[in-house]
């Protein structure tokens, strides 16, 4: 498997990427991160899911993280969102012919959730995805209140309402819905929610914390994480 480490435009700027080369250019996996986290990271993680798989994979810093520019606390939902759909748009630019997937981590696996809606997307997975209020979508991460945040998560009626669950996608995906037990930033009330919208089968790491490279998660666990994700993607 080779990397090599690629540019993506978006409007005025390019964000970083690192482009993984499977076995396979048929299928490619879309990888986007945690908030505060870093394609170079996740590096490892993407590797051995690639080498599992044999897909292709495009892991990018979002803008404020890792090598693209900008602050992470200047950022705002709605340009990471945007960022997301340029990454997709540039695997069908340079994969024409292409199926693609997309993994999302965290707050990742919000901007994944919401990127198919504007973009068809096979499949699925949703590692202890994030949610943030609607209001907050144009706001500055400096400014969005994360207490308030964590309220919201619990909100069950509310989250319902949220214009990511009330919008159509282009295209039902199969989605996987990876649950941390022991999570204490994304609630059962947010899982519950996603697995209930995207229909989604339902993996629980037992012990794991919300943060996947947390060393007090049981690392016994750790293979059966990846073998789970992966024989799901290669179904």
């Amino acid at each position: 498997m080779t990397t090599k480490q690629i540019s993506i435009p978006t409007t005025k700027y390019s964000i970083k990427a690192d482009w993984h080369e499977g076995t396979s250019k048929q299928e490619v996996l879309l990888v986007l991160v945690g908030f505060g986290s870093s394609k170079k990271n996740n590096s490892d993680f993407v590797a051995k899911v690639v080498a599992s798989t044999g897909l292709s994979a495009l892991v990018i810093d979002l803008s404020g993280h890792g090598e693209s520019p900008f602050g992470v606390d200047e950022t705002i939902p709605a340009q990471h969102l945007l960022e997301a759909t340029k990454a997709y748009d540039w695997i069908k630019t340079n994969y024409p012919d292409s199926t693609l997937h997309v993994m999302g981590t965290s707050y990742g696996g919000f901007m994944a959730a919401y990127l198919t809606r504007f973009r068809a997307v096979k499949k699925l997975v949703l590692r202890t995805p994030a949610i943030y209020e609607p209001k907050d979508f144009y706001t500055q991460h400096r400014y969005i209140d994360k207490l308030q945040v964590r309220k919201y998560r619990k909100n069950t009626e509310a989250l319902k309402k949220h214009p990511l669950f009330l919008q159509e996608p282009v295209e039902q995906p199969s989605t996987l819905l990876v649950v941390h037990s022991e999570d204490k930033s994304v609630p059962v009330d947010t899982t519950d929610t996603f697995k209930s919208e995207f229909a989604a089968e339902t993996y629980t790491a037992e012990g794991f914390v919300h943060a996947f490279r947390d060393p007090s998660n049981p690392q016994d666990g750790v293979a059966k994480y990846y073998e789970v994700i992966s024989d799901w993607l290669s179904k």
